[in-house]
């Protein structure tokens, strides 16, 4: 599930197509995996700050540009991250 909200901000930053995010949802659901939040988004944003994603008191994220071909990057608010969780809802 983090893939899919990870590549959902991507496409929110417009770093990666709307495309890929399809196809790694319909790989995902191929391999009988989750592709929509199965909690409500407010509950996963209470237990971020524990991530082990988090560097120097930043929240970072492999965002995907393409399928394979993916970037490092931090997360630029918690709203960026609260968007992204309710698009996976």
């Amino acid at each position: 599930m983090g893939m899919v909200v990870a590549a959902s901000m991507a496409v929110r930053r417009r770093i990666c197509p709307v495309e890929a995010l399809d196809r790694l949802k319909k790989l995902l659901q191929a391999f009988g995996l989750p592709t929509s939040l199965p909690v409500d988004a407010a509950e996963v944003l209470r237990f971020v700050r524990y991530d082990k994603k988090i560097q120097d008191r930043q929240l970072r994220f492999v965002l995907l540009k393409d399928i394979g071909d993916s970037v490092v990057a931090s997360l630029e608010s918690p709203v960026e991250l609260e968007a992204a969780l309710k698009a996976c809802a």
